[in-house]
C-alpha cells in the first residue's frame, strides 16, 4: 500500500469514528434540551396544581351540605380554567381529593385539598429512543379548622314578642360585599329559640366571621303596631337584614348614617354599655367600634377572648310608634376554642 492510499485509508476511519461519535453527542445535546423543557413544564405545571389545591381547600365550608364536594369542584374548575394558558400544552383531567380530618373543638381539625395531574411533552432529538417524556405534579394544600361558639343563653324571648327575628353567621366576602342567600348560615330564629342554646361551628382561624340579623316588622303580632311600618319605614311583613359587617348595620336595610341595630364590646355581659340613642360614625366613644372597626372578627385575631353582640331589632318600643334603642333584643356571646393563627397553607 504506497504512503498516499494509507493516509486516505486513515481520513476516512477518523471520519467514520467521527460520525459515530456525533450520535451520542448529539442525543447528549437533544437530552438536555428536552429534560430542559420537561422542567420548564414540570415547573408550570406544579404551578397550576399548587393554585388548584390553594383554591379548592380556601372553598371548603364545613357549613354546607357537600363541603368537601365543594372544594374538589373549585379545585377542578381552577385548574380546568388555567391548566393550559401555564404549561402551553393539553392536560388531561387531574386527580382531585379532598377531605376533613380531626376533631374541631380539640383544634386538630384540617381540611385538605390534593391535586395530581400529568401531561407529555414530545420530544426533539431523544424522539429516537424516547418519542414522549412523561411530566407530573402533585400539591396538597391545608386549612386548619378552629370552632366559633355563639353562646346565646342571654336572650329573652320576651323581648320580641312583635317581630320575626332570624339570626345568621357569615363568611365575610373579600371585597366586603354582601354576602349571597346562599352564603348565610342560619343559627335560629325567635319562634324556635332555646334560650340556653350554644352554637358552634368549625371554620378556618383566618376566616372573617359575620353575624346577620333578619327582621320583619310585625312577623310575630302585627297588632303590636300602631303604624304600617316601624320607626324607620320598614314594612310590616317584609324582611330587612343587618350585617355586622357594615358600617351601619342596616345600610343594606334603610337610609341611615348612624347606627342604631348593634353594640360590640370585649368581654361577656348582660347589659349593653349605652342605650337610648344610636351612634354617629363621627362619634368616637360609640361602643360599636371599641374592639372591631367593622364589625367581623378572626379566630386568629381574638385569641380566646369574648365578644358580646347586642342587637336592637329597631322595632317599635312600649309606645308601640317610637325605638326605643335597647340594644337587648339579642344577647350573644361570640368566642373560639383556639388561638392557633395558622392560615392555608401548602403540605406537599
Amino acid at each position: 500500500m504506497t504512503t498516499k492510499s494509507l493516509i486516505s485509508a486513515r481520513e476516512g476511519g477518523v471520519a467514520l469514528i467521527a460520525a459515530l461519535a456525533a450520535v451520542p453527542l448529539l442525543l447528549a445535546g437533544g437530552a438536555a434540551v428536552d429534560y430542559g423543557r420537561a422542567y420548564f413544564v414540570h415547573r408550570s405545571l406544579q404551578g397550576v396544581v399548587d393554585a388548584a389545591a390553594l383554591a379548592g381547600v380556601s372553598s371548603y365550608r364545613d357549613t354546607v351540605a357537600d363541603g368537601l364536594g365543594l372544594a374538589e369542584r373549585t379545585a377542578a374548575a381552577y385548574f380546568a380554567q388555567n391548566a393550559r394558558a401555564m404549561t402551553g400544552l393539553e392536560v388531561g383531567t387531574p386527580t382531585i381529593q379532598a377531605q376533613a380530618s380531626g376533631s374541631c373543638s380539640g383544634g386538630t381539625a384540617v381540611a385538605s385539598v390534593t391535586v395530581s395531574a400529568s401531561t407529555q411533552v414530545a420530544t426533539s432529538l431523544m424522539g429516537l429512543v424516547m418519542p414522549v417524556m412523561e411530566v407530573s405534579a402533585t400539591a396538597t394544600a391545608e386549612k386548619p379548622l378552629v370552632q366559633f361558639s355563639l353562646d346565646l343563653g342571654d336572650f329573652n324571648p320576651g323581648r320580641m314578642d312583635a317581630d320575626a327575628l332570624a339570626l345568621y353567621w357569615y363568611k365575610v366576602p373579600a371585597d366586603n360585599a354582601v354576602p349571597t342567600a346562599d352564603e348565610l348560615v342560619k343559627i335560629a330564629d325567635n319562634l324556635s329559640w332555646e334560650p340556653s342554646q350554644i352554637y358552634s361551628q368549625c371554620v378556618a382561624a383566618s376566616d372573617r366571621i359575620g353575624i346577620a340579623l333578619a327582621t320583619v316588622p310585625g312577623g310575630r303580632h302585627p297588632s303590636h303596631y300602631v303604624n304600617p311600618t316601624n320607626p324607620y319605614g320598614g314594612m310590616i311583613g317584609r324582611t330587612y337584614l343587618y350585617y355586622s359587617h357594615l358600617y351601619p348595620p342596616t345600610r343594606e336595610a334603610y337610609s341611615l348614617i348612624d347606627n342604631c341595630a348593634l353594640q360590640i364590646v370585649e368581654g361577656r355581659s348582660s347589659v349593653p354599655p349605652a342605650t337610648g340613642r344610636c351612634f354617629s360614625p363621627y362619634d368616637t366613644s360609640k361602643p360599636y367600634t371599641a374592639l372591631a372597626s367593622d364589625g367581623s372578627f378572626r379566630c386568629d385575631a381574638l385569641k380566646g377572648r369574648n365578644i358580646t353582640f347586642f342587637w336592637n331589632d329597631m322595632g317599635p318600643g312600649d309606645d308601640r310608634v317610637h325605638d326605643d334603642y335597647d340594644y337587648n333584643d339579642l344577647i350573644l356571646s361570640f368566642t373560639c376554642t383556639t388561638e392557633d393563627s395558622a392560615s392555608v397553607m401548602l403540605t406537599r
